[in-house]
């Protein structure tokens, strides 16, 4: 009638099904390595990308403050025209042509 299954057939039958059962998680364990790393909508990537948006979201920020205190600087310099000649004078040590200049730096103060 029916024959029961020796030991030696069950101990294939586990073995084979545990065979079965590692090369399923280690295809899934190669599958999410991937999708983490290899492929091109990884999220390793995407975190990467996110990050350099992050920053130039901040570096766009600051060039646009940048470029309003500079709008602002030159709105007043065509407001009065000896903002701009105090500017070149300080900033950029421009003298006329029939002016000497001279420069008297503070001996306590070493950061310039």
């Amino acid at each position: 009638m029916t024959e029961k299954p020796t030991n030696k057939a069950k101990n294939y039958k586990t073995a084979f099904s545990r065979v079965l059962m590692l090369l399923g998680f280690g295809l899934l364990a190669l599958a999410l390595f991937h999708v983490v790393f290899y492929s091109e909508k990884s999220i390793y990537r995407y975190i990467m990308l996110n990050r350099d948006i992050n920053i130039l979201k901040e570096e766009r920020d600051n060039l646009k403050r940048t470029i309003d205190e500079t709008n602002d600087e030159l709105a007043s310099f065509q407001k009065e025209k000896n903002q701009l000649e105090k500017l070149a004078r300080e900033k950029y040590y421009m003298r006329k042509a029939n002016e000497d200049v001279f420069i008297i730096k503070d001996a306590t103060n070493h950061d310039e």
